[in-house]
């Protein structure tokens, strides 16, 4: 069975484009609507990333219990990652995604979702894999798209200069200094 692949070309740099889907993931992540919780008509409490191979993602309910999405079997920060997912389900019936940051000749940043392994689901496969194959164009080609986008508008949006705290001193024209050797005494 054939694997999802979404990709998304983004105003921003690699590292930054890395760094918003890993450190920034429990923030644009739709968890309304796309976690365990969810499930159950609740909102998590928190979503987990353990930023290093063999690192979790680990939705936290609003009781307390852990849940496990899945676990990075490659964490090549900030050109790729490769997750075993298997949210909501045991460890063996993990698929596996892989997502690459590259930059392009034009300055762009292209990100490229891979999302297979659904033989591991056996007789589910082809329906997960038709509910992910819509849900990434949700999940990844709005909410993380437009995560990106908002940090780097945040970044680009000019700074206003700073005003004085105090008024200049308007100068007289005379040296508050007698000589040029008591000038030279306080640079030395």
């Amino acid at each position: 069975m054939p694997a999802v692949q979404k990709k998304i070309t983004l105003n921003c740099a690699p590292v930054t484009a890395f760094d918003v889907f890993i450190n920034k993931m429990s923030d644009w992540w739709p968890m309304e609507i796309h976690s365990i919780s969810a499930g159950a008509n609740t909102l998590p409490a928190n979503l987990i990333v353990e930023r290093a191979r063999d690192g979790r993602i680990v939705e936290v309910d609003s009781d307390g219990n852990t849940h496990l999405w899945g676990s990075f079997e490659t964490y090549q920060a900030p050109s790729r990652v490769i997750i075993a997912w298997h949210v909501g389900e045991p460890a063996s019936r993990s698929t596996y995604i892989e997502v690459v940051f590259g930059m392009e000749t034009n300055g762009t940043t292209s990100v490229v979702l891979t999302h297979g392994g659904w033989e591991a689901l056996g007789d589910d496969a082809e329906q997960k894999r038709a509910d992910y194959d819509s849900g990434w164009d949700f999940v990844f080609g709005e909410c993380y798209f437009n995560a990106c986008k908002a940090v780097d508008k945040a970044v680009k949006k000019p700074k206003a200069p700073e005003r004085p705290t105090e008024e200049p001193k308007k100068k007289s024209g005379k040296s508050r200094f007698s000589s040029l050797s008591e000038a030279l005494h306080l640079v030395h």
